[in-house]
């Protein structure tokens, strides 16, 4: 009986800590999405407001980051974009369990396309190679 009460309980704490971690990531992309409305319309402002948003809520989204990176360069704040870039990067690096080159992290000219190619050379090219390709813009 112990056993069973033990088990009902662990079901219940556990069920109630993936429902609020659903609703966590259900309002994190409800905030992307109204931020890409935002940014689509040209509301760059408030489109960071929801990046803002979402990265409280997570802070480590590497989508919400390279969206707001986006915002922030189309405003013309490109400090900003590229902190939130080479933030996005460097999470992404993280997951594939590499570092990055610290000679990259300031681009001026050619040094661009060596970025680019380095981010090419990495193993989740579609995302990172097009993070390092705003870094290097920015």
């Amino acid at each position: 009986m112990k056993k069973l009460l033990i088990a009902i309980l662990v079901c219940l704490f556990t069920q109630g800590g993936i429902a609020q971690d659903n609703e966590v990531r259900y309002n994190v992309y409800y905030y992307i999405h109204k931020g890409r409305l935002n940014s689509k319309v040209k509301d760059y402002r408030r489109a960071i407001q929801d990046f803002d948003r979402a990265l409280r809520m997570q802070a480590d989204n590497v989508e919400a980051l390279h969206l707001r990176g986006n915002a922030s360069y189309a405003l013309g704040n490109y400090r900003d974009a590229i902190l939130d870039y080479d933030r996005a990067i460097s999470i992404l690096e993280e997951e594939m369990g590499g570092g990055r080159d610290p000679e990259a992290t300031y681009i001026e000219g050619d040094e661009g396309i060596s970025v680019f190619n380095s981010a090419l050379a990495s193993g989740n090219r579609s995302d990172l190679a097009s993070y390092y390709n705003n870094r290097g813009a920015a």
